[in-house]
């Protein structure tokens, strides 16, 4: 028990003291927009965490721009920042491939290695920013917002992955409230006059993009809200962005990033873990029943069959860590006795049967896939509303969500 607490205490360490951060922001009028540091600020402010900033922020610039301005350099040399927050030029990222080999992909290296070497242990992030609100109408492939914001997330990811840097993805948060378009706020509505650059709305959605990601904290419930802006807005807004750091963090290059996979088989105690961290080097894993582990990949029995949560902790050489912890459910009974049972749960499945992706309606999240004979084939950290089985053999699988069990087919 008392070793399980320390994993709690682990978890939680982030949210429960206050925090000191140097960030720079680097980018152009879509950060300039609205103050979007001043917004990050104020965030920080008023959940008793300090942010201590600077900005080059240089209309219509992009990182080919900003490298070579000395401006930039100063600004990085000036201090031992903990993040850089990088933004290209709105369409850039979003054009044909040789063109960003040319006027992006040199530059944002060239960045973030002068970021580098002023602070070893500096983290730069990549915003992911939004496509237009109608897309840009030069070139087919961005000719709609989805396919603008695809493509310059993918870009970004990219730039995240060849550069071991962080990510936000600013322009998927748009995307949640465009679909499905309900809340509070409407899409449109995060969009200035010119459909390009962010309403308050926008700028706000982003700095609790921001905040979150460098605080490690959820923004729901922040008492900051601009001057005017209602509650429930606000509210909306945090909750829009707190999923989308929620989702996106399992698809981006955080470093360090916790992550593992295990196997288990119904009727066994065994439980085989294997890590798949990234960037971290000192593994520690915790086990509800009140054991350890400092193998990278251990192999745990437990006395009882029951519900356990295993914990990971990972950290790098520059003290940075992340912890993950999830619920296993060890137990000697197929996990459903028919498809009466099954069906009994109510959840809706669609497409079903499904090649690719399968999505669970209402309030449900997607934790764990069976095979009918009770083997675990997949599971998620984060509890998910859609899931990619691409990858399963054809045939019928168990999918549990947070909500109970169904059976869905493979095509």
């Amino acid at each position: 028990m008392k070793k399980y607490l320390i994993l709690i205490a682990i978890l939680i360490v982030n949210n429960a003291i206050a925090q000191h951060k140097k960030v720079l922001f680097i980018g152009n009028s879509f950060f300039a927009s609205n103050n979007l540091p001043l917004l990050v600020d104020s965030l920080s402010i008023m959940n008793n965490d300090t942010l201590t900033y600077s900005q080059v922020l240089v209309g219509g610039a992009g990182f080919k721009e900003h490298s070579a301005n000395p401006a930039v350099y100063t600004a990085i040399r000036s201090q031992k920042w903990d993040y850089v927050v990088l933004q290209d030029q709105s369409q850039r990222p979003s054009f044909p491939y040789n063109q960003i080999q040319l006027d992006v992909v040199p530059y944002a290296k060239q960045l973030v290695d002068s970021i580098r070497i002023n602070h070893p242990c500096a983290i730069p992030v990549f915003f992911a920013t939004w496509g237009y609100i109608s897309g840009d109408a030069q070139w087919d492939s961005i000719n709609t917002f989805l396919k603008m914001n695809t493509r310059l997330y993918n870009t970004y990811l990219k730039l995240a992955q060849d550069n071991s840097a962080h990510l936000i993805a600013g322009g998927w948060a748009f995307d949640a409230v465009r679909e499905p378009n309900t809340g509070s706020i409407k899409f449109g509505e995060l969009y200035d006059g010119d459909g390009k650059h962010p309403s308050i709305y926008g700028s706000y959605l982003s700095a609790c993009l921001i905040y979150s990601h460098i605080f490690g904290s959820k923004t729901l419930y922040n008492d900051f809200r601009p001057k005017d802006m209602p509650t429930h807005y606000s509210e909306y807004l945090q909750s829009m962005a707190d999923l989308t750091t929620s989702y996106y963090k399992s698809k981006s290059n955080y470093f360090p990033f916790a992550n593992f996979d295990y196997e288990n088989t119904v009727g066994s105690k065994a439980i085989i873990i294997t890590d798949k961290s990234k960037g971290g080097y000192a593994h520690y894993w915790l086990f509800s029943d009140g054991f350890s582990s400092n193998l990278k990949n251990p192999t745990h029995i437990f006395d009882t069959f029951g519900t356990y949560v295993i914990g990971q902790y990972v950290k790098n050489d520059c003290g940075y860590f992340d912890t993950t912890a999830v619920t296993v459910y060890i137990t000697d009974k197929i996990v459903v006795k028919n498809i009466s049972e099954i069906s009994n749960q109510k959840i809706v499945v669609f497409p079903n049967p499904s090649k690719y992706i399968i999505t669970v309606q209402n309030d449900n999240a997607i934790t764990h896939i069976y095979s009918m004979d009770g083997k675990l084939v997949k599971f998620y950290n984060n509890p998910a509303k859609s899931v990619d089985i691409t990858n399963l053999n054809t045939g019928n699988y168990l999918l549990r969500t947070d909500k109970g069990l169904t059976q869905i087919t493979k095509e």
